[in-house]
C-alpha cells in the first residue's frame, strides 16, 4: 500500500506530465520568437502564428535616397556605395515614414477612411486581388511606382499563401506590421540606420555570402545562426525577434 507521500509524488508526476503535454501542444501550434534583453542571453518564447501584408518602398528608391549619407565611407557588406546596389534587400525593413507617421495632416498621402480600409483589407487577409482594391491602393499610394506589396508570415505559419506570391527568403526582424519592421539583416548589412555593424565590417562576411538575390536567407537555419551571432554582440539591437518568411509578388 502506498504511503501518503508516495501518493503525493505520483499526483505531482501526473500533473507534470499533463503540463509538459500541454506545453508541447501549445508549441506545436504557435510561433517561436527570440528575445534578447540588455544581456547576451537569448530567450525563446511563443505567440500565435501570423501572416500579413506589408506595403513597402522598393529598395532602389531607398538606395538612391540614402546614398548621400554614405558618400565619405567605405563599403561594408552591401551598404550604399556607387550608383548600383551590390545586392538588393527585399525584406520587411523598408518603411516610408512619410506615408505612415502621425502629423496634423495624418496620413499625408491618404484620406483617413481610405487608409483605414486598406489596412483592414491587408492585415485581415481579405481578398486584395479584387481589381477595385488594387486600383485604390495604387491610385492613392503608388502613383510613381515606388512601392511594392509583400506577404510576411512567421516560420511556423502553415496557412494558405495568397495567390500570385512566391517565397523570397527568411528575414530576422521585429514583428512585422503593415508598414514593415526593423530587420537586423538590413540594419547590419545594408543601410545602417540604428545599430549598424561591426567596426571592421568583416564579422558577418560568411553570413552575407549566404544571402540570396533578395538580400534574405534561403535557409531558416542560416537565418537562426546569423541571429545568434548578431545578438551576441554588445552593440547589437535588443528586443523580440522573429524569423519570418517573406513572399514577393510573382513576376508576370
Amino acid at each position: 500500500m502506498l504511503s501518503d507521500k508516495d501518493v503525493q509524488r505520483l499526483q505531482e508526476a501526473e500533473e507534470n506530465i499533463k503540463r509538459i503535454k500541454a506545453e508541447l501542444e501549445i508549441k506545436s501550434r504557435t510561433q517561436v520568437f527570440y528575445r534578447r534583453n540588455n544581456g547576451k542571453k537569448i530567450f525563446e518564447e511563443y505567440c500565435k502564428p501570423f501572416g500579413r501584408y506589408c506595403y513597402l518602398l522598393k529598395y532602389d528608391v531607398i538606395y538612391k535616397r540614402d546614398l548621400q549619407y554614405y558618400a565619405d565611407e567605405k563599403r561594408f557588406y552591401a551598404t550604399p556605395y556607387g550608383e548600383t546596389p551590390l545586392k538588393q534587400y527585399r525584406g520587411v525593413d523598408r518603411s516610408d515614414y512619410l506615408l505612415y507617421e502621425f502629423s496634423h495632416d495624418w496620413p499625408p498621402l491618404l484620406k483617413i477612411k481610405e487608409y483605414d480600409m486598406i489596412v483592414y483589407l491587408l492585415n485581415n487577409n481579405m481578398d486584395i486581388t479584387d481589381p477595385k482594391h488594387i486600383q485604390i491602393i495604387n491610385k492613392k499610394i503608388n502613383q510613381d511606382n515606388k512601392y511594392e506589396l509583400i506577404y510576411v508570415c512567421g516560420s511556423a505559419y502553415n496557412g494558405a499563401i495568397p495567390e500570385g506570391f512566391e517565397f523570397a527568403g527568411y528575414d530576422v526582424c521585429y514583428e512585422p506590421r503593415f508598414r514593415g519592421s526593423f530587420s537586423i539583416i538590413r540594419d547590419c548589412m545594408f543601410n545602417r540606420t540604428a545599430y549598424g555593424c561591426d567596426k571592421d565590417g568583416t564579422l558577418f562576411i560568411s553570413d552575407f555570402e549566404k544571402l540570396n538575390d533578395n538580400g534574405l536567407f534561403s535557409d531558416a537555419d542560416d537565418a537562426y545562426s546569423y541571429m545568434v551571432k548578431y545578438l551576441s554582440q554588445k552593440w547589437s539591437a535588443t528586443g523580440s525577434f522573429f524569423i519570418v518568411k517573406v513572399y514577393l509578388k510573382r513576376k508576370t
